[in-house]
């Protein structure tokens, strides 16, 4: 028995978010496509984190977008007013937050979306997520879904995530 509970806080200290705190959550998001050109996928994070800023931040992981499959979150919350295109979004403590998914998928193939909202506590209430796909209005609740498949319409998929408290 204490060789399984000592087993269980190692799994999620190794498992926790480096800088994340207590009162944090993190949306994971898995996007996948799969074309003639191959099967794609592209793992992303954005979260509400105690250290974190809702500009660029150390938190916040850059992406590289390659031209045939990229799925980013477009950051224009720079002071400067330039665009950052980031693969971790962390921001503030603020729930009240906005995310402009961009996703490109070879020859218009599907997009597969999956996600999973890691609420570490909530002693400030929790905070609930939903994804808008801009093309079609269709919204998505991600506490009564896990996943959805898109079709982009031109080969790129606008999508905006937000946060508000419960």
């Amino acid at each position: 028995m204490k060789i399984r509970i000592v087993s269980l806080l190692m799994l999620l200290f190794l498992f926790t978010p480096r800088g994340a705190r207590g009162e944090d959550t993190t949306l994971y998001l898995t996007i996948k496509s799969e074309s003639g050109q191959g099967f794609f996928k592209k793992e992303l994070r954005a979260g509400i984190w105690q250290s974190g800023q809702d500009g660029i931040d150390p938190l916040d992981l850059g992406a590289m977008p390659n031209g045939l499959f990229d799925a980013y979150f477009d950051n224009d919350l720079s002071p400067t007013g330039s665009r950052h295109l980031l693969w971790w979004d962390i921001r503030s403590r603020n729930p009240v937050q906005e995310w402009k998914l961009q996703v490109r998928s070879p020859s218009k193939a599907p997009i597969v979306l999956e996600w999973k909202v890691v609420p570490f506590r909530t002693v400030t209430g929790p905070v609930h997520f939903t994804m808008t796909d801009t093309d079609s209005g269709k919204q998505y609740d991600f506490s009564s879904e896990s996943g959805t498949e898109v079709l982009p319409t031109t080969g790129l998929k606008n999508l905006l995530i937000d946060s508000r408290p419960e």
